[in-house]
This record gives C-alpha cells, sequence and structure tokens, in this order.
C-alpha cells in the first residue's frame, strides 16, 4: 500500500494505512463487510448516510463503495439472470461477461461477473443461499463503485438516501421484459422482478467529471450571454461589485441538488487570461 504505518481493529475487518511514503497520500482506511458491523456496533454511530456524510464533509474521498441487493424470496433464478446477460436483452454498461464455475460437495456453484474488476462500475450476481449452505437458493447482486463513481454513489447517498444510491444500479445494468417487443432495446420496459428488487427508480449518477462540466457550460453561457449587460451594469455603478455579492446571496437559498454537485467540483473555470 505504500504506507510507512499500518494498524488493524482488535475485532480484524478495519484496517487504517498513514505515513505515506510520498507526501499527500493521506490517510487510506479499508472496511469489509464485516468491518461495517463492527462500525455499527460502536457507541454514537447513528446511521451510515450521517457517518459518511460527517467525512465527505471533512474532505474524505471514497475509493471504493460496494451496494449488495438480495433476492431472499429465491423467486430470481440465476438462469434468467445468465440468459439476459448471455443474450444481451438486458441493456449493459459493460461489454464483457465471465462465467465462473466450481464444483464441491455441497454442488455446482456459479458466479455471474458483468463487466472488468479494474472498471469503475463492476457486477456480481451469485448464489448466496448455496454459498451458506442454506436450504434454498437465493440470489445476491454485488455492485463495486471505483473512483469518480464511487465518490459519486456515495455523496449521493447522503444527499438523496438509500433508493437514490441503490437506483445507479439501473444505470450499470437493466433487465428488461423480453415480452414487450420494441425496435430500440434502451426502450424496451425493464423486467418486473429487476424493478422490484432494485426498488427505486432509475438514477443517472453524476460523477465530478460531469460537475465540473456543468460547471464550465454555466460560466460559458454567462460570459457569452451575459457578459455585455453585466459590464453595462458595473459601469452604471460605478464600478460598485456590491450589487454582485446581493444578487448572489439572494440565489444562493434557491440552490437544488444539480447546483450543490456544481459547487463540490475542484477543477478551474476557463477565465480568459488578463481579465480582472
Amino acid at each position: 500500500m505504500r504506507y510507512r504505518s499500518s494498524a488493524v481493529a482488535l475485532a480484524g475487518n478495519v484496517r487504517v494505512y498513514w505515513d505515506g511514503a510520498v507526501e499527500g497520500m493521506g490517510v487510506h482506511v479499508q472496511m469489509s463487510g464485516e468491518g461495517c458491523r463492527l462500525i455499527e456496533s460502536q457507541k454514537g454511530f447513528a446511521a451510515w448516510r450521517e457517518w459518511i456524510g460527517f467525512w465527505l464533509d471533512h474532505g474524505a474521498k471514497v475509493a471504493r463503495i460496494d451496494i449488495a441487493v438480495d433476492d431472499e424470496s429465491g423467486d430470481i433464478s440465476f438462469e434468467t439472470v445468465h440468459e439476459q446477460v448471455k443474450s444481451r436483452t438486458a441493456v449493459m454498461r459493460a461489454q464483457n461477461f465471465t462465467l465462473i464455475e466450481s464444483t464441491s460437495r455441497k454442488g455446482t456453484f456459479q458466479t455471474l461477473n458483468v463487466g472488468r474488476r479494474s472498471s469503475q462500475s463492476f457486477m456480481r450476481c451469485y448464489d448466496k443461499g448455496m454459498e451458506q449452505c442454506q436450504d434454498k437458493s437465493w440470489l445476491r447482486f454485488e455492485f463495486e463503485y471505483k473512483g469518480d463513481r464511487a465518490q459519486g454513489v456515495a455523496r449521493l447517498l447522503v444527499d438523496e438516501g438509500w433508493d437514490a444510491a441503490v437506483g445507479v444500479a439501473r444505470s450499470v445494468i437493466e433487465f428488461k421484459d423480453p415480452s414487450h417487443k420494441t425496435t430500440d432495446r434502451t426502450r424496451q420496459r425493464p423486467a418486473d422482478w429487476w424493478v422490484s428488487l432494485i426498488d427505486a427508480s432509475k438514477h443517472v449518477l453524476r460523477t465530478s467529471k460531469d460537475s465540473h462540466d456543468s460547471l464550465v457550460k454555466a460560466y460559458c453561457w454567462l460570459r457569452r450571454q451575459a457578459a455585455p449587460i453585466i459590464a453595462v451594469l458595473v459601469e452604471h455603478q460605478g464600478r460598485d461589485l456590491s450589487w454582485v455579492l446581493d444578487l448572489a446571496a439572494e440565489g444562493r437559498p434557491k440552490w437544488n441538488e444539480r447546483h450543490l454537485r456544481m459547487l463540490q467540483s475542484s477543477g478551474a473555470l476557463p477565465i480568459a487570461a488578463g481579465a480582472h
């Protein structure tokens, strides 16, 4: 990890790294699923939404976040999921998939991976019931988000709640209703079992790059459309800019989620050289 120092929680599954080999590496924290249970057991823990929000507000960056969705009813068959991916009935962000099959005394165990582990979005589907040697089969869908998408999912969870964060899965893969015939697969109805499982509307994730692009577009629009009238008002007020700050104060309470995402962008605006 290129850190000189590290620590492991006494119960395990939570690791902390610090004193990086390169200046600015900061502190890196890893938590497994069991590690999450450990954090939940700590005195003063309220909820994940508040906990993650606290760290984001203090400048933390989320490098990876995993969200699991379970069909504990056992109504969804692994074959249905595999067939949709293999036949490309499902609309997927990824272009590739792999089916891994292993056999033991417990039976045949299959895992379907959609996408590459190195990509920012990755899905894994497997029979969790069989893995845990339960009496019935049921599927778990695991979604791994990394980089900008991980940061975006974490921010979405804090700002809009669990349903919105879970709903990002529908922008990674959308299982379709094969009985709905259409020439445009993107307009084909989603499968009822998929919508019911996710229990959230499709949510398009805005990453930090998207937010910065929106911020630049807003600035370019202002410069292109409003620069002349701004110049007139500035001259009329004797080059006093206090009225601009008054306008900003009036507009601030009207911010929506899009404005907040733009505000979080860390990129620079294309301010014209020599502008004053």
